[in-house]
Parts: C-alpha cells; sequence; structure tokens
C-alpha cells in the first residue's frame, strides 16, 4: 500500500462529498484478549464471511473511484437501505482515503483481487504527511442482527508479517457486548486470506463496532477493512451445540442455538444438578469423549456427573434444557456415555481419588445399563454391569456399533480395546479383550456407518507420536487391524468424529492445538488429507482441544478448547478440509469436557 505509484494515485486522486457525520471519534480500542460475551449478551463471533448469513453490504466503491480521500467522519446508507456512520479517529494529517486491490503498481494485499478497501490512511506521495493508525469505528442507525468485514493493517514485508486483530461490540446504550482478538498474516497475496471479524446475534441489538489492532503485537499501523457484510434479518436456528463445564462446584451444560449457516449464538446455561470433577490433579478432566449424549429425537440430553456418581437426563425445549431426572451411574465417576435404541451404557471410572465423591476411589471401573423410556427416563438395567480387562485400565470411552449388538471401551494404560457382544435382551457378554495392536494409549472410538471401529492412539502424550488405528469386528467380539496406527504427526491425539457419509475422520491433536483429518476408503484405510504436517485445521497453541462434534447434517464440526473456554465452528468442505467459521467463549475453565450437537 505504500509502494503506490504517483502517477496513478495523482490521475485518478478525487474528493468525494459524503454527509459528516456526528458520531464521536472513536478511541483506541483495549487490547484486552476476549473471545467472550459477557453473560445475557446472547452474540456469537463469525470468522468466515458465508457463517454470517448476511442479506445487505457496504461496498467501499459507494464513496467513490479508488484513491478518493474521505473525511475522518462520513454516513452512508447501504443499497439494502441501512444507515451507518464511520468515524476514524484523526493522529496525523494523512487523510483516510478508498483504494483497489490488484497486482502492482495497483496495492497487493491479503484481500481478494479487485476489492474496494477503506483505509485509514498511510504514507502516499499524493498524501503527504505521516500515517494515522487509527481504529475504524461504525455506528449503525438502527441495530442490526450481525456485521463483518476482513481486516489487514498497512504493513511493509517483502512477503508476509504477523498481527493482531481486535473486534469490539456494542449496543445501542454503548455497553460493551464482546470483544474478539484474533491473530492474521498480512500480505500481498491477493488470496482473500485477510482475517473475518464478525458477529451474529438472535436479535436487532448490535449498534456499534470497532476494528482495530493490537499496537503491542502488530505495531503502530494503519488499518483497512474491506466490504462490510450486514444482516439485518433474524438469523434461522437449525439447531444447537451442548458442552459440559465438569465444574465440581455444580456441573452445568452451556447451550447454544446453531444457525442454518453455522454460526453459534448462546442460549443460556443449565444445571444438571450434580458435580463435576474440574481438571482433577492431573489436568486431564474426565479424560475421555461421550460425556454428553443425545437422543436420536434430540429431544433429550444425558450428561454425566462424575463429581457426584450420577447421570442426568434433561429434556430439550425451545426455552432450553430442563433438568427430569438424576440417576446413580451405578457405579464410582461415570465419564462416558453410548446410546442405542432403549439401551444407555455408562462407563464409570475413577482415575483419581477424591474424583467422584468421598472414598478411596475405584480404579477397576466397569460398564452398566439403562433401559431409556419414551419420555427419556432412565431406569437401571438388572445384571448389565460388566468388567473392565483389569483395574487401573484408565479407560477412554464407551461406544455401541451402529446396530447396537456390540460395545468396545477403549483402555490406555493397558493398550486394549475391551468388547462386549450384546444380546436382545441387552445383556452384555463377559469382556472380550482384543489389543490395540501397532498403536498405544487408544484414547477414544469411532464406528462408521458400516461397523468400522476407528481408535485414537495417544501414545501417552509423546511428542508428534500421536496416531490413529482401524479395525474390523469379528462375529464373536474380537476386533482385528485393518489400519495400523497413521500417525498424526503431532501430540496427544484423542478425540475422534467421523462424517455421515465415511469419507472422512477428524482427530484432536490437543496438546499442539490443531484438528487432523483423515481419508477414510471403503474397505476401512486411512490417509492423512495433509500429509506434509498432519493439519487440517489450527485451533491454537493455547486452547487444548477436548471433544468434537458435527452438526446433525455433517456440513459443520466444532471442538471444545478447554484451555480457553471457547467453541470453534469450521465449515466441512467436499475435500475434507476445514474452514473456521465461527466462535464462542467464555466457558468456565479448565475442567470443560464434552460436547454434543445436532
Amino acid at each position: 500500500m505504500r509502494r503506490l505509484l504517483t502517477a496513478i494515485v495523482s490521475a485518478i486522486l478525487t474528493t468525494v462529498a459524503v454527509q459528516s457525520a456526528s458520531a464521536r471519534p472513536a478511541l483506541r480500542a483495549s487490547a484486552k484478549v476476549s473471545a467472550a460475551a459477557p453473560a445475557g449478551a446472547s452474540i456469537g463471533f463469525i470468522n468466515g464471511r458465508s457463517a454470517l448469513g448476511a442479506n445487505d453490504s457496504v461496498d467501499w466503491s459507494i464513496v467513490g473511484p479508488p484513491f478518493t480521500a474521505v473525511p475522518y467522519d462520513f454516513s452512508v446508507v447501504s443499497p439494502g437501505g441501512t444507515a451507518l456512520s464511520v468515524s476514524i479517529f484523526k493522529v496525523s494529517d494523512t487523510p483516510p482515503y478508498v483504494f483497489q486491490t490488484g497486482p502492482e503498481p495497483l496495492p497487493a494485499t491479503a484481500f481478494a483481487d479487485g476489492d474496494f478497501i477503506l483505509f485509514t490512511g498511510g504514507e502516499n506521495p499524493a498524501f503527504p504527511g505521516l500515517e494515522n493508525p487509527s481504529p475504524i469505528t461504525i455506528t449503525f442507525a438502527q441495530p442490526v442482527y450481525g456485521v463483518g468485514a476482513q481486516l489487514q493493517p498497512d504493513d511493509e514485508c517483502p512477503s508476509t508479517c504477523p498481527y493482531t486483530g481486535t473486534f469490539q461490540v456494542f449496543d445501542k446504550r454503548n455497553r460493551l457486548l464482546g470483544t474478539l482478538t484474533s491473530p492474521g498474516t498480512s500480505s500481498r497475496a491477493l488470496d482473500n486470506s485477510a482475517t473475518f471479524f464478525g458477529v451474529l446475534s438472535k436479535k436487532a441489538q448490535i449498534a456499534k463496532i470497532v476494528f482495530d489492532i493490537d499496537p503491542k503485537v502488530s505495531g503502530l499501523h494503519p488499518i483497512s477493512i474491506n466490504a462490510l457484510s450486514l444482516t439485518t434479518t433474524k438469523p434461522r436456528i437449525a439447531g444447537a451445540v451442548y458442552a459440559l463445564t465438569n465444574e465440581a462446584s455444580g456441573n452445568y451444560i452451556a447451550a447454544y442455538d446453531r444457525t442454518d449457516t453455522g454460526a453459534l449464538i448462546p442460549a443460556g446455561s443449565f444445571a444438571t444438578g450434580g458435580l463435576g470433577i474440574g481438571d482433577g490433579t492431573d489436568g486431564e478432566g474426565l479424560g475421555s469423549q461421550g460425556a454428553l449424549q443425545l437422543s436420536p429425537d434430540k429431544k433429550y440430553l444425558y450428561a454425566v456427573n462424575a463429581g457426584s456418581n450420577d447421570i442426568s437426563v434433561l429434556k430439550v425445549g425451545r426455552r432450553g434444557l430442563s433438568l427430569i431426572q438424576r440417576i446413580s451411574s451405578g457405579g464410582t465417576s461415570p465419564i462416558s456415555l453410548t446410546l442405542r435404541g432403549k439401551l444407555l451404557y455408562v462407563l464409570n471410572y475413577q482415575r483419581e481419588e477424591g474424583g467422584g465423591g468421598e472414598g478411596e476411589g475405584d480404579d477397576c471401573g466397569g460398564i452398566t445399563g439403562f433401559t431409556v423410556f419414551p419420555d427419556g427416563h432412565l431406569s437401571p438395567l438388572l445384571n448389565s454391569s460388566r468388567p473392565l480387562s483389569a483395574c487401573g485400565s484408565n479407560p477412554g470411552q464407551v461406544g455401541f456399533n451402529p446396530s447396537g449388538t456390540l460395545l468396545a471401551v477403549t483402555e490406555k494404560a493397558t493398550s486394549v480395546i475391551t468388547s462386549y457382544t450384546v444380546g436382545s435382551n441387552g445383556l452384555p457378554s463377559a469382556p472380550i479383550v482384543s489389543p490395540a495392536i501397532s498403536g498405544t494409549f487408544p484414547f477414544s472410538l469411532a464406528f462408521n456407518s458400516k461397523g468400522l471401529l476407528l481408535v485414537t492412539d495417544d501414545f501417552n502424550d509423546a511428542s508428534k507420536a500421536g496416531g490413529a488405528s482401524s479395525f474390523k469386528a469379528s462375529p464373536d467380539g474380537h476386533f482385528t487391524l485393518v489400519s495400523g496406527s497413521i500417525p498424526t504427526l503431532n501430540t496427544a491425539t484423542c478425540w475422534v468424529v467421523i462424517t455421515g457419509d465415511d469419507r472422512y475422520a477428524y482427530v484432536t491433536n490437543t496438546n499442539d492445538g490443531n484438528i487432523s483429518g483423515y481419508s477414510l476408503s471403503s474397505d476401512g484405510v486411512l490417509a492423512l488429507l495433509n500429509p506434509s504436517d498432519g493439519i487440517t485445521a489450527v485451533t491454537g497453541p493455547s486452547t487444548k482441544p477436548r471433544d468434537l462434534a458435527f452438526s446433525s447434517d455433517y456440513h459443520y464440526l466444532y471442538t471444545l478448547n478447554s484451555l480457553s473456554g471457547t467453541i470453534f465452528g469450521y465449515a466441512v468442505n467436499a475435500d475434507g478440509s476445514l474452514s473456521q467459521i465461527s466462535q464462542v467463549g467464555g466457558l468456565p475453565l479448565p475442567g470443560l469436557n464434552g460436547l454434543a450437537a445436532y
């Protein structure tokens, strides 16, 4: 942007007359890092323009051709009739202006080729003076449901430069609704990679937004944004996402409405009536997958209360969740649930003394079954309890196969898969033990629609050693290896999910803060989608992703991040790649464990 040719600028430089805005110039936004909204704000942050579901926009060509100088305060009206005011705080005598991206000698940026850009002002032969490193404040005449744009600071980098952008959201009483802080990279690639900052709400409450960069990270640079996308109609709710807080002082489920574009909007927090165990002295929390289970008809949600040794049943309603039952898990410290037809099985295991209530603890554990009634209530299934392969096995998950004729349990400490055939009466057989073979420390599992079993191989958190294996089940309940432990090239490969069409599987690399994707062949062979480094999506080094869940249509994947108290949403692309589109935060730390969605 600073290398614009004087001849080009002089030839097309104009000044446009725009209506003066009465909005007060904004001061520089604080650099407080947050991805959360205060309680009751009911906003979700958007990382991809498609998730906004916009029905209106402001293209900055509305104020004039490229290199049109604009006042520090001006107003425009969108094609859809949305009136808004723009305020850029004056730091220097260099005016803001509009430019259009393109190959040099036009400004090359990380925006898309041909984008019209609003720029706060920088070094330019036609506008002599100092650069203007100021935030961009946009105020709406009438509050909107959603808004967003891509941001990039000006820079003199020869190729790329990292930065941290901030995005603040206010209501009409100028109350801060939330702040999103996100990293980005400035470049001259013209590849539409500039970071998108957006927000969405179920009510029209967004009255003001502020785009800025963190000067402590990015330096004092002017900034630029491309077209502003606007949502002026109420978003369509298509599903929900639920996260288990696992708090020792009282267990809760955080609920989020999911829009048809994959965005998440907070919908309340609901007590399970029981207790969690927090993160534990070893920092592993529940150390399991399946702590939350949603009934197939989406009417009931089942949650483990590892600190009070029981299971909660909550009814899903239009106004949220309502607790209808708490029932003993039949053991100590329930950590995982699986549901098929009229049967629910729970995996009980106390990894540490003090978790799961008072006493010496139970490191033997086992599974116990329940009958599920049409109204969601549970009743203990007599004579259904079975042991694991050994005491101290440190299991990670219990799961039914698709037909409900087999139960499988991953055992980390013993590196085996323990299975049970299930009779027509719902009762399991004695435990059947299959070694994990090529993997060690098997953490979690997922069956595809044909009964193929995928297991994550954590390798006891050994650096860059994580992987995943696939197995076929024999009629007698034993498992045989199909695809040996295929490395993710990352650390602590723990949680796993499979797409509904059986084409792709995704795993968390919890200690490295990323997700690996695999392709899955019809005969069960796994192959990394990104063989160079194994990474399909990055959650971040300070996130610790602990669970995964798909929307019911498998178009969106969500990850629960226990270290940052966030949930990230990704669009699942046709080639298996993931594009981050949304995030919510503010979840209690650090014991988060359990995610369900539809």
